[in-house]
């Protein structure tokens, strides 16, 4: 029973963790990425996906979890939150049947990457 105690509460701090950088970080990127004129960052944030991930779930350790982090939130781009926003924007025009697919996208996005984060931690 611990073990999957343990498995939860760390599977909670990476969800919180990632969700953190979407919004304090991800944010401020994107804006500043724009006036930059830099959308291959985007990409090189996909690319890299792959990369951090593997790492996390080779190393067997403690030490691989900012890695898997980093990884399935894409360094903090805001992939999950984005949904929300343009929910929330759809809404405002009164674009229900849009609001509501987008919601739903970044529920599915959130229990995707809750689930990775479980599984690999397990």
């Amino acid at each position: 029973e611990f073990e999957i105690y343990v498995q939860l509460i760390v599977t909670v701090t990476m969800i919180m963790t990632g969700l953190g950088l979407e919004v304090q970080i991800g944010t401020r990127l994107l804006a500043y990425l724009r006036l930059q004129q830099r959308p291959w960052t985007w990409r090189l944030a996909q690319f890299l996906f792959a990369f951090f991930t593997t790492i996390a779930i080779v190393s067997r350790s403690v030490f691989g979890l900012p890695f898997l982090v980093i990884g399935l939130w894409k360094l903090g781009f805001p992939e999950t939150i984005a949904y929300l926003m343009h929910a929330e924007d759809a809404a405002k025009l009164k674009l229900y049947k849009k609001a509501v697919a987008d919601v739903t996208n970044s529920i599915g996005l959130m229990l995707h990457h809750s689930a990775s984060a479980y599984v690999t931690v397990g």
